[in-house]
């Protein structure tokens, strides 16, 4: 059995019960717990973004209306691609990023990356604070802005009994913000749910049996 710590209250725009419809299908019945880093990352910048790309292509299209030079259409065009294929980045980003556990395994996604961590190899796992694990400036320079109200954020805090190369290939995929030495700490959707989970498919150990008692002759 993982132990399950005492977690702090959530935000309110991060608790199960207020997510949108299309936050309830990711945590309910696909069991994809999205990242939210990436997925506040693309709230808090995709109307601006977008906004700034629609304008750019407006202006291209109407440039060659009202000047002589040509081409001017294209280069005015070229920032308002440019700022799609960003948006589009980091769309895909929060689109693919999740955890996620199947069968024995908690499974890591982002991007094109997947990594399987079997439960067997996670030592301990609770619902905490970021702040709690990432408690120094060095640490908290890899939290992306606001700083302050990530490290109020709850966290799946997983400690995780694996071999170096493992640990290696993990980094890849997620980056310096989440792991920290063997502890993975990665704000999710739900998280208490996803701890559910990782508790429920965990292989139980059987305890050894008592030592038979040698009779006297």
């Amino acid at each position: 059995m993982i132990p399950l710590g005492d977690p702090a209250a959530m935000d309110a725009d991060e608790a199960p019960s207020r997510l949108s419809g299309d936050a309830r299908t990711q945590v309910g019945a696909a069991h994809r717990h999205a990242i939210l880093y990436d997925r506040e990352r693309w709230r808090r910048v995709r109307l601006p973004l977008l906004t700034l790309a629609t304008i750019s292509l407006v202006v291209a299209f109407l440039a060659p209306l009202v000047s002589r030079r040509g081409g001017a259409g294209l280069v005015l065009s070229l920032p308002g691609a440019l700022l799609y294929g960003i948006a589009f980045d980091l769309w895909l980003r929060q689109r693919s990023g999740y955890l996620a556990v199947e069968g024995g395994d908690l499974v890591v996604h982002r991007m094109r990356s997947k990594r399987s961590i079997p439960l067997s190899e996670v030592h301990r796992a609770k619902v905490a604070r970021v702040g709690a694990t990432v408690n120094n400036r060095e640490r908290r320079a890899t939290l992306p802005r606001p700083r302050s109200r990530w490290l109020e954020t709850d966290a799946l805090t997983v400690r995780l009994d694996t071999d170096s190369e493992a640990l290696e290939r993990l980094a890849q995929v997620l980056g310096q913000q989440f792991l920290f030495g063997r502890v993975l700490v990665v704000p999710v959707l739900d998280p208490e749910g996803l701890l559910r989970e990782m508790e429920e498919n965990t292989p139980q150990v059987a305890p050894p049996a008592p030592p038979r008692r040698r009779r006297r002759p």
